[in-house]
């Protein structure tokens, strides 16, 4: 009998240490359906890049994981950004990670690769972070990378999505949208009730784009620059 729960126990240590470290941080928030907005003819059905939903997974360890779900299926011709920013003792943290299987559109867009991540440190350097990006199921793109540093807390994630028809001289159709979700920093003393509603993350206001001027950017750039390549 000793023998047995001798073997037992080792076994639990064994299975302990193989179990994944427990998530510090755990937060969703959902977005509503048809809001996907054409540049030149506003809502448009591009279910492929309608967002549903963004999930963040944080462990101590500093192992981050974001999901971003759309209502269609991750679309090969369209782009999906994140844009993530940390702080950890008064020092900022952005993280940028863009996902595309379209080539041409990831030249117009000014990315090197078709997917990447990269950081951009309290001392404005870039840098760029070892992470992967996958689909688990067909409306779901996964991405996956460590923290420079573990101690970093979230403080937002804005997640937009991008296509265009690029088949004719000008674009005819620019499709985007986006979703955002806020975290309390641990210096916030919000109450519970407050807490409970941010977890349910109903975001359903999108008047404007709140703490997204960097991908909003890089859209508008893409678009400029189609044109002038279609122009010239």
């Amino acid at each position: 009998m000793m023998k047995f729960t001798g073997k037992l126990a080792i076994l639990c240590a064994f299975l302990l240490f193989l179990m994944p470290a427990t998530a510090s941080v755990q937060k969703s928030v959902d977005d509503p359906q048809g809001d996907v907005q054409d540049m030149m003819s506003g809502t448009v059905n591009m279910p492929d890049i309608d967002i549903k939903k963004i999930t963040y997974w944080q462990t101590d360890d500093g192992s981050v994981t974001i999901t971003l779900q759309v209502y269609g299926s991750i679309d090969s011709n369209s782009i999906y950004m994140i844009v993530f920013n940390t702080t950890d003792n008064g020092k900022e943290t952005m993280y940028n990670a863009y996902y595309t299987k379209n080539k041409d559109l990831a030249e117009m867009s000014g990315f090197a690769n078709e997917s990447g991540i990269e950081a951009l440190t309290s001392e404005y350097t870039w840098v760029t972070v070892n992470g992967s990006f996958d689909i688990p199921e067909s409306k779901v793109l996964r991405l996956r990378f460590n923290l420079l540093n573990p101690g970093e807390s979230p403080v937002n994630i804005t997640a937009m999505t991008l296509f265009m028809d690029i088949s004719s001289e000008i674009p005819s159709t620019v499709g985007m949208d986006y979703a955002t979700m806020e975290f309390e920093l641990p210096s916030q003393n919000n109450n519970q009730q407050n807490n409970n509603q941010q977890n349910q993350g109903n975001n359903n206001n999108k008047n404007g784009f709140p703490g997204f001027e960097a991908a909003f950017l890089i859209a508008a750039i893409s678009i400029a620059a189609l044109l002038r390549r279609k122009i010239l």
